[in-house]
């Protein structure tokens, strides 16, 4: 049976679309042998291939990255700029798993020399990212290669550059609560740091930053830190730190910090007086809740050294110890726990 020309247009777009490259080549030179000329069809079904092959792996790179696979997403696109079927869509959807600006605009260098076009899309991306991390001159430098390239700005780009200062503050508090669920702690940090350096950070910042500390005197660091950066602690701050100090069993530090309150006119809040009227029952469900979520997140070492200032502090009782007594692997470790703390537990109230 002859092959025609409207049978070559079919199986060189099927090629094509599932990214069977060379094939497709060879099926090229194949109609170039036997004279066969391609016509509009060929080119309209090339043209409508690379587009679906190019939509197929957008795809694939979205699914890849929303299901954690990001070195996979990597492997994908890098195979993409190789090849040269790389394309701007590909690339800024790339965009997000880098961890900053900096990798941001290293990775479209990278894709531009590899040959992909970049335009507003790219651009945009960029500057809500700079935007974000409070890179005023970073985004006035992206601004400036924009107008130099002759790429104008469109709706979009419009609405990342009017955002104001509230709006900013809370895509910043947003992305920081999004990284730590998502167990990119170091990102965070990274992200925190950066704002704190840059005189960008605020309290909602800070306070969302404080669940990422070990403990109370962590967080008392953090604080001192933020609060040298120029930030300004109020209610919700202190309120934070009283809750980790009540929780830990920190007694004197929990009169420390009220006493801190009253000195610097920071008037207590609904929360605040909360906060402070959990009674011991509550309090001793709320660590024993604690312990519970560390360990099943395999944070061990947390766990004990919750558990052991609780112990040391006076706060620690029979639930508890029967909490950190499963975590002990072997009889002898049991037993060796046992002696330790049973004589130190507090009892429970009946």
């Amino acid at each position: 049976m002859t092959t025609t020309l409207p049978t070559y247009n079919v199986l060189l777009g099927k090629l094509r679309v599932e990214g069977r490259s060379e094939e497709a080549e060879a099926l090229q030179r194949e109609m170039a042998q036997r004279e066969i000329a391609p016509n509009e069809r060929t080119a309209k079904a090339l043209s409508r291939a690379a587009y679906m092959h190019g939509k197929k792996h957008l795809t694939d790179l979205v699914r890849l990255l929303e299901a954690g696979e990001a070195s996979r997403a990597w492997e994908l696109f890098d195979g993409l700029l190789r090849r040269g079927h790389a394309n701007e869509h590909h690339l800024t959807v790339m965009l997000k798993a880098c961890p900053s600006i900096d990798e941001q605009r290293a990775l479209v260098q990278r894709a531009e020399e590899a040959g992909v076009t970049t335009a507003v899309s790219t651009y945009t991306f960029l500057l809500g990212s700079a935007r974000v991390e409070g890179r005023t001159e970073e985004a006035e430098a992206l601004q400036q290669v924009m107008a130099r390239r002759g790429i104008e700005p469109n709706e979009y780009t419009a609405k990342v550059m009017a955002r104001s200062s509230k709006v900013l503050a809370k895509q910043r508090t947003s992305e920081l609560g999004r990284l730590l669920k998502a167990g990119e702690t170091g990102r965070a940090w990274e992200l925190f740091d950066g704002l704190l350096e840059r005189g960008r950070a605020g309290e909602y910042h800070l306070t969302t930053m404080l669940k990422a500390c070990l403990g109370c005197e962590q967080q008392v660091e953090l604080v001192t830190r933020a609060e040298q950066a120029g930030v300004t602690t109020a209610a919700p701050t202190f309120t934070f730190l009283l809750g980790s100090a009540l929780l830990e069993g920190r007694t004197k530090d929990t009169a420390a910090l009220k006493r801190e309150m009253a000195r610097r006119g920071i008037m207590p809040n609904a929360y605040t007086a909360k906060v402070l009227g959990r009674t011991p029952e509550v309090l001793s469900s709320l660590r024993t809740a604690k312990l519970g979520r560390l360990l099943k997140a395999g944070e061990t070492g947390r766990a004990w050294e919750l558990f052991d200032g609780l112990l040391e502090r006076g706060h620690a009782d029979t639930v508890q110890y029967n909490v950190m007594l499963a975590a002990c692997t072997t009889a002898a470790e049991k037993q060796t726990f046992g002696k330790r703390a049973k004589s130190k537990l507090v009892r429970q109230k009946k």
